[in-house]
């Protein structure tokens, strides 16, 4: 029989295109389910339409944008409460009366516990009292036994929010499933709800959060420990893999999705795109602009979110300087430092040589891919994601940051990819492909030919059946 799997979160529609892959396959039934989360890049729309017009980024309206999509039937995406109404319908509508009139039952039964509890804990915070050990939830009691060193506390507030997270319709929609395969912080909905059948998918999620101390933290990190695996997306992140006592792990790569192949009118598309600006190298940069000054910052600052735009800015800025190369950079207006980027370009000098963009879908995006002498990824953590996978999926050259020594244990071998983590290494690189194209033909074939090998669909999917057949 085909294993039935319920995919949660869906923060880079990671969950999504992981479903896709192994809906594809035919060999397990699998839904998504994403409550409260509307981002565009957590979309359907946002990976398999031919959206080429700008929506709102944290709440595009589909129905207005001018596209011919229709999302899958088992994608379900809403506010909490609503899409937990209708997926848990969708699987109960093939039972009888009593059975309905059960599960009816039960529901009211448990949300009413839940509202009196929450009245009840709602006049506890004021009193900021610890919670006694005799009335913690399991998932706490758990979280105390397996980290008896840590000194862990819970008060009232703790018990309100994990109460006001509770959702008795979870309970009955994971019947339904053999695996729960939860992303990012949505792990700690099967622990909440007393389900154990679950694995985890971190994209960044295992570098800080299950060490802070705070109700998100606490969970996150006994979710991470109880879970029947974990799947590791960043190769800077195992190092804290014994630290959740994780007992069961493995990477997998970020997937991408494989539909959009590269345009080969470069021409016309040039023209389209950048309205016959005349330039003679087209770097593409599409992080979000997420940077610090690297020294003015300590030991302690959490880099994690740092893409190192300003590294890249300054590299470019000297490469104009000491040849006669007109390059255009065409980058995209997300993040919390794009403003800041805007004045570091401006300081530069540079701003004849750079182009804003609005957040493109993936369709788009491989627009920009198909006419960019090279793609360039970010220079802080040592890991890369779906940026670099992209590239290296089309053939296209790739300028980013890794750490050899971390990817050694994820991959066979290291990938085909312009490596380099400083403005001076930049500066060279430029100038030297610049000067010498058929290296950046070679450099994207290598990695073409790297990425089917370690990197695709098809490895992807082989490393999931591997961990779901064993559960």
């Amino acid at each position: 029989m085909k294993k039935r799997i319920l995919h949660i979160g869906n923060i880079a529609n990671n969950a999504y295109l992981n479903a896709k892959i192994l809906n594809k396959s035919g060999d397990s039934i699998n839904d998504v389910l994403v409550m409260d989360y509307f981002h565009i890049m957590g979309c359907p729309e946002w990976e398999d339409s031919k959206l080429n017009e700008y929506v709102d980024e944290f709440n595009p309206n589909w129905k207005k944008s001018k596209i011919n999509f229709l999302r899958p039937s088992w994608f379900y995406q809403g506010e909490k409460n609503k899409i937990l109404k209708i997926i848990l319908q969708s699987k109960i509508k093939k039972k009888n009366y009593i059975d309905l009139l059960l599960l009816k039952f039960r529901l009211f039964f448990s949300k009413f516990i839940n509202t009196s509890l929450n009245s009840f804990f709602s006049l506890n915070t004021v009193l900021k009292l610890k919670v006694p050990n005799y009335l913690l939830p399991s998932a706490y009691k758990s979280l105390k036994k397996n980290f008896p060193n840590r000194k862990i506390n819970f008060t009232f507030k703790d018990y309100l929010h994990l109460i006001q997270h509770f959702k008795p319709e979870l309970i009955e929609l994971f019947k339904y499933y053999d695996i729960i395969h939860c992303y990012g912080t949505d792990v700690i909905q099967p622990l909440i709800h007393n389900c154990f059948k679950y694995v985890c998918y971190e994209h960044g999620t295992l570098r800080s959060i299950p060490f802070q101390n705070n109700f998100y933290g606490k969970l996150v990190l006994n979710s991470y420990c109880m879970t029947k695996h974990l799947f590791i997306t960043n190769s800077d992140t195992v190092k804290n893999v014994k630290k959740v006592k994780c007992k069961s792990h493995s990477f997998i790569p970020h997937p991408i999705n494989e539909k959009w192949k590269l345009d080969k009118n470069i021409k016309k598309l040039k023209t389209t795109l950048l309205k016959n600006l005349n330039h003679d190298f087209i770097l593409f940069h599409p992080p979000r602009h997420h940077w610090e000054d690297m020294k003015t910052i300590d030991e302690s600052y959490d880099k994690s979110w740092l893409k190192g735009n300003d590294i890249f800015f300054n590299g470019v800025k000297n490469f104009i300087k000491k040849t006669d190369a007109n390059p255009i950079i065409i980058t995209v207006e997300w993040g919390q430092k794009v403003n800041e980027s805007k004045k570091l370009i401006e300081h530069l000098g540079i701003e004849r040589n750079v182009k804003w963009i609005q957040p493109q879908s993936i369709f788009m995006m491989t627009k920009y891919f198909s006419i960019s002498d090279i793609i360039i990824d970010q220079f802080i953590l040592g890991a890369f994601g779906s940026i670099t996978a992209k590239a290296l999926f089309h053939g296209k050259p790739i300028m980013t940051y890794v750490d050899e020594k971390s990817l050694n244990g994820f991959f066979k071998t290291i990938p085909p990819v312009i490596n380099v983590e400083n403005s001076e290494q930049i500066t060279s690189l430029l100038n030297k492909f610049y000067k010498n194209r058929k290296l950046l033909e070679d450099i994207g074939y290598l990695g073409k030919k790297w990425y089917e090998k370690n990197h695709s669909n098809k490895v992807i999917l082989e490393k999931l059946y591997l961990v779901y057949n064993n559960i």
